[in-house]
């Protein structure tokens, strides 16, 4: 990723399991319901590597299939990272994902001039992503993790 600055910090947030596809007209019936199929899944979300103006690393994988997402918006309260949710939407409204803490493996270096704070915090996600063919994916306690990182080194 080329020269890094002195001070930087990041969070990255990754996932995979079973999801559920539901129909591209999803109007409530009987019908829609019978079209829902258990899928693959993956996602990556991050923000804070590097200029994100061009490109993002944001996208999900739906049974192999890879669907680029813009810019994410990542919420979450630096004070109790290992109980309260992480919150993950994208600028375009096609993500709506929390993530419920269940254990913050907590890594901080301090030599001085040279430091690392990492919390790695592993929970379950549940919200709903839409894809670049327009399905909508129902993700429940897939389990994960998002990591908070700030370096000086």
């Amino acid at each position: 990723r080329g020269l890094w600055p002195y001070a930087s910090s990041w969070v990255w947030a990754s996932a995979s399991g079973t999801a559920r596809c539901l129909s591209h007209n999803n109007n409530g019936n009987e019908e829609q319901k019978e079209q829902q199929k258990t899928v693959r899944f993956g996602l990556n979300f991050g923000h804070g590597f590097g200029n994100c103006a061009t490109h993002t690393e944001n996208c999900v994988f739906v049974d192999g299939r890879l669907s680029k997402l813009g810019r994410m918006a990542i919420t979450f309260d630096r004070a109790h990272f290992d109980t309260a949710a992480w919150h993950f939407a994208d600028e375009e409204g096609r993500v709506d994902m929390t993530m419920e803490p269940l254990y913050d493996r907590y890594a901080p270096t301090d030599v001085g001039v040279v430091a690392m704070v990492a919390h790695q915090v592993f929970g379950r996600y549940t919200g709903t992503v839409r894809t670049d063919t327009g399905a909508t994916i129902a993700v429940t306690n897939v389990l994960g993790w998002a990591e908070f990182v700030a370096n000086r080194w």
